[in-house]
């Protein structure tokens, strides 16, 4: 082992305390030395064995803001400290919206199910063994547009068939059938 500080002084109350720094991050073994003086014999206290992780910190950013309604809509966490690999949970409020794994430092997340309205997006960082776990503030992502409604098309047909179609329109922009059954 390795010395890592000077010797500390014992105060009134025969304690040293001692506050070490490390520079790398993982577990560190520690252990005290004590040499002893003219009134009390030498001693080692036992290993110790002191985990050491790198603080996190997790910002959160989206493109487009605002977005319209059914637009892909990207999420982009930052942290700080992270390893990579790790997933990154990014949240409506506290419901998950879905992942994004970090590399160098960065994860992203893409969505198009917002629904209408605003919405208070975090990104959550949960820490692993070399990294402390860290979440965003919440980011207000505006969503605009109308919802989807349904219209139908209906042409003449003999009782007993009567074909149908369906259309969502946004907008009144067509954006694909709907299927109908009955």
């Amino acid at each position: 082992m390795n010395q890592i500080g000077n010797a500390v002084p014992l105060d009134q109350n025969g304690k040293a305390i001692f506050n070490p720094s490390f520079s790398t991050t993982g577990n560190h073994s520690i252990k005290a030395v004590y040499n002893g003086d003219n009134n009390f014999q030498g001693s080692t206290s036992p290993v110790l064995t002191l985990p050491v992780t790198s603080v996190t910190f997790t910002n959160i950013s989206s493109s487009p803001n605002p977005s319209t309604f059914g637009q892909g809509v990207t999420f982009t966490a930052l942290v700080s400290g992270g390893t990579d690999g790790v997933a990154v949970t990014f949240l409506d409020g506290s419901n998950p919206l879905g992942t994004g794994t970090l590399n160098f430092q960065q994860a992203t997340f893409t969505t198009s199910s917002l629904s209408k309205g605003t919405h208070q997006i975090k990104a959550s960082y949960p820490g692993d063994a070399n990294s402390s776990a860290s979440q965003s503030n919440s980011l207000t992502q505006s969503v605009t547009g109308s919802t989807p409604s349904a219209r139908t098309r209906s042409r003449s047909a003999a009782i007993g068939s009567c074909p149908m179609r369906a259309y969502c329109s946004s907008n009144a922009a067509e954006i694909g059938p709907v299927l109908i059954s009955a």
